[in-house]
């Protein structure tokens, strides 16, 4: 009965601590982003950050992000040089964006800030570009991401309107009526079966 009764309480506890977990994306978990404009990586719900790269020349990552909430707020694109760079260093791109789906390369509107441009001179030191998008965003962005430098760099994208990973915080997934009598119940029999052992123990 009591091994029942624990049982019992781990299904409740299972059932209240479902989290909404921060999630970030990571390029090397779907092993490359999509490079097709017709056919984007779809960013679902769930997703706080998206991580990538940009491997060298010609490489780009084509993005459709589902998960962004409508209204205004600003997308921040985050670049950095990889770690060992040398005074050959050149590693950058540009960012493109729209609210529609693209319709050919390069196609959509320049990030803030213009291009990306790493030298030696200033590899230490991330690179930002900002999206800003306006109270009649209604939720759908494609992002065009074209690494066009001869080295590699990391980029991470967020935005203002999602919450920090460090700041999510568990949501309480509500327990049905039925399994809080059952549980009720369960405890009931449980201080029963206790109180009968007690009486039919021997003296000692």
């Amino acid at each position: 009965m009591l091994k029942t009764l624990s049982a019992s309480f781990a299904v409740v506890l299972s059932l209240t601590a479902g989290a909404a977990q921060a999630t970030t994306m990571l390029e090397s978990d779907l092993g490359e982003f999509s490079k097709n404009w017709k056919k984007p990586t779809v960013i679902d719900a769930g997703v706080t950050a998206v991580s990538g790269t940009w491997s060298g020349s010609n490489d780009r990552d084509i993005l459709s992000f589902g998960f962004l909430p409508a209204g205004k707020q600003t997308l921040t694109v985050m670049f950095e040089a990889i770690p060992g760079f040398g005074y050959s260093y050149s590693a950058g791109g540009t960012v493109l964006f729209s609210t529609s789906a693209f319709r050919w390369n390069w196609d959509g509107t320049s990030a803030a800030g213009g291009g990306v441009n790493f030298g030696h001179y200033n590899a230490g030191t991330p690179i930002l570009r900002t999206i800003e998008l306006g109270d009649d965003f209604a939720g759908q962005l494609w992002l065009g991401l074209y690494g066009t430098h001869s080295k590699p760099l990391r980029y991470n994208i967020s935005s203002s309107a999602l919450p920090a990973a460090a700041d999510m915080a568990p949501a309480v997934v509500p327990v049905p009526a039925g399994l809080v009598m059952m549980l009720t119940a369960l405890g009931g029999l449980g201080a029963l079966a206790l109180r009968r052992r007690r009486i039919t123990a021997p003296a000692s």
